[in-house]
């Protein structure tokens, strides 16, 4: 499953790896400049920008895969159970809050698209995908385990 992308994160990907390229265009001309003022060996400027360089490709190396991944459209989502995708509105049955967490994948993540985002990949991810609304779970967790209900799913927005 995780060479699926939802529409509007390959959307902001596209975004993303467009503004990267951009700042890498940048950087290269400031490590230019930085490398014209003398001995690169106590030039900080320029190790700052070669610095700067190695995180932008770093980055761009992570995303840029991302973009051969299946698009998923907000149509064929079901609701029927959680899935990739999916907003589900949770009851903790020990302590009574209620929480909402979007089960998505690792790009979503990393690009923060969605509040309370909760990987497929998760324990909390694992324990709930294909589970129904109605439906009560018990969930190891770092700390103690938890049961939830179910109180809803619907299509990530």
């Amino acid at each position: 499953m995780s060479n699926v992308i939802l529409r509007d994160t390959y959307n902001v990907l596209v975004n993303k790896i467009k503004e990267l390229k951009k700042e890498v265009r940048e950087n290269s001309k400031q490590i230019g400049e930085a490398a014209d003022f003398g001995d690169l060996k106590e030039n900080g400027e320029y190790k700052a920008a070669k610095e700067i360089q190695a995180m932008l490709f770093s980055k761009l190396k992570r995303l840029q895969p991302y973009l051969a991944a299946i698009i998923i459209e907000k149509k064929e989502i079901s609701t029927e159970v959680v899935s990739f995708g999916t907003t589900v509105k949770l009851k903790d049955l020990v302590t009574q809050k209620v929480v909402s967490y979007t089960f998505v994948g690792p790009v979503e993540y990393e690009l923060e698209i969605y509040p309370s985002i909760v990987t497929f990949t998760s324990p909390l991810g694992k324990a709930l995908v294909g589970k129904k609304k109605g439906e009560s779970v018990d969930i190891e967790l770092p700390k103690p385990s938890s049961k939830f209900l179910i109180l809803d799913i619907e299509a990530a927005s």
